[in-house]
């Protein structure tokens, strides 16, 4: 079985499935620390991906006006596909 995993910011509560980097005294530990550099650095490539795909793809520049949820991930994962 595969397991999916999304990334966060501090902003948003800890689950099973979404990473987000450690806050307050938790910060201190020098593991804490290394895991929030590597998630700080994941989210900046996640993010310059996204800007690429926005660039390359124009449609992607605005909301994405279609009737269901099914059609816009179709539309973002077919943009995904042709990069």
């Amino acid at each position: 079985m595969k397991i999916i995993y999304f990334v966060g910011d501090a902003a948003y509560t800890l689950s099973e499935q979404l990473l987000i980097p450690f806050t307050g005294t938790q910060r201190h530990n020098v593991n804490n620390d290394s895991f929030n550099y590597h998630l700080s650095q994941l989210r900046i490539r996640v993010e310059m991906a996204f800007g690429r795909l926005v660039n390359k793809f124009r449609i992607l520049n605005r909301k994405l006006e279609c009737k269901t949820n099914k059609a816009n991930a179709r539309i973002s994962l077919a943009c995904a596909h042709l990069h």
